[in-house]
């Protein structure tokens, strides 16, 4: 008389055994295959606002160095008149302190001759 199997455990795998593969296949999929591609797309998305706020912050500094080209050529015309004098303008260009925390005015042994400070 051959060997008596157990109905239950040949049920279970004639039963399981087709509903596991299928998902096996597909998490195996997502994981080999659509994972990557959505970190590869993240990373272009970041990759892409990265230069944008780039773009932003390289615009903002230079539109600051062109108005200090401006003092130091203004000043540079002006370098007869006493230290007090800068005071005004520099405290202008400062402005409302947007742009520029304060603005110095240094000498060739970096010593101080004069400060701009925003309206606050």
């Amino acid at each position: 008389m051959p060997p008596v199997r157990p109905l239950r455990l040949w049920l279970a795998l004639r039963l399981v055994l087709p509903g596991i593969v299928p998902l096996a296949i597909v998490a195996a999929l997502v994981l080999g295959i659509l994972l990557p591609q959505l970190h590869a797309g993240i990373e272009l998305r970041h990759q892409a606002l990265a230069r944008a706020v780039a773009g932003q912050v390289e615009t903002h500094l230079q539109g600051a160095g062109r108005e200090l080209r401006s003092v130091a050529a203004d000043f540079g015309n002006r370098s007869n008149y006493p230290a007090s004098f800068w005071l005004a303008p520099l405290d202008a260009h400062a402005g409302s302190g947007e742009v520029f925390a304060a603005i110095y005015i240094v000498d060739a042994d970096d010593s101080v001759l004069a400060v701009g400070l925003p309206e606050s």
